[in-house]
C-alpha cells in the first residue's frame, strides 16, 4: 500500500473557519444580547425595589424611634397628641408596606422582617439601638443576597 500526500490548502481551510464563525456568531449574538439585557432588567428592577424597600425601612425606623421617644414621655397612648398618635399609625402602616414587599420565604427577606419586628417590639431606647443594628444588618444581607442572584441571572 502506497501512502497519498494531499496537500492542505489553507487558504480554503482560512476561509472556512471564517464562515463557521460568522454563523456561529449569527445565532449566538442575538441569544447573549437577550440575556445582558434580560440581567440588565433584572439589575434596575431589584435595585428599584431594594431603594424602595430601603426608604420604607428607615422611616419606619425614624417614626418608631419617635414613637418610643414620646411613650417614654407619655404612658397612656390614648392620651397623645394627634400628631404624635399620627406616627403610631404611620409605624404601623409602614411595617405592613414593608411586609408586603417582602418574601418571607425567602431566607434573607424573613430575617429582616424578624429584625423589624423585634425592632417595633423596643419600649426604650435602649432596646432601640442595637436592634437598629439587627435591622441594618439584615438589609445589608439582604442587599447582598439580591445582589449576587443578579449576577447569577436567577
Amino acid at each position: 500500500m502506497q501512502a497519498v500526500m494531499t496537500s492542505v490548502n489553507w487558504g480554503a481551510l482560512a476561509q472556512m473557519m471564517t464562515a463557521c464563525s460568522a454563523i456561529a456568531a449569527l445565532f449566538l449574538a442575538p441569544r447573549l444580547a437577550g440575556r445582558n439585557e434580560q440581567r440588565k432588567l433584572m439589575a434596575a428592577t431589584q435595585q428599584s425595589w431594594l431603594d424602595a424597600l430601603r426608604s420604607d425601612v428607615a422611616e419606619l425606623i425614624a417614626v418608631w424611634m419617635q414613637v418610643v421617644a414620646i411613650r417614654e414621655r407619655i404612658k397612656d397612648v390614648e392620651a397623645l397628641r394627634a400628631d404624635e398618635r399620627e406616627r403610631v399609625y404611620r409605624t404601623d402602616h409602614l411595617n405592613h408596606r414593608v411586609r408586603l414587599c417582602l418574601d418571607l420565604s425567602d431566607t434573607a427577606q424573613n430575617e429582616l422582617y424578624k429584625a423589624i419586628s423585634g425592632y417595633l417590639n423596643a419600649k426604650s431606647f435602649t432596646e432601640l439601638s442595637d436592634r437598629r443594628l439587627a435591622v441594618g444588618t439584615a438589609m445589608e444581607t439582604l442587599a447582598a443576597t439580591v445582589a449576587q442572584r443578579v449576577k447569577s441571572g436567577k
